[in-house]
């Protein structure tokens, strides 16, 4: 139990000392908000989104399959 213990603070103390590096935690910061900003403004076209109409909207395409 004692070496879970010690194990698990080694492990915080590792972390808040990289969270504390400007020179990691700045690129990483960045990126993710340049990353959510594609998200949101480039929309995926796949082969769900094509079929939405056909099988959702009218219903009964399906059924004539």
């Amino acid at each position: 139990m004692e070496s879970v213990v010690r194990l698990v603070k080694e492990i915080t103390s590792q972390i808040f000392m990289l969270i504390k590096k400007i020179n990691y935690i700045l690129p990483v910061i960045i990126t993710a908000i340049l990353s959510f900003g594609f998200t949101i403004t480039n929309y995926s076209v796949n082969i769900d989104s094509l079929e939405y109409e056909r099988y959702y909207e009218s219903g009964n395409e399906l059924l004539l399959i």
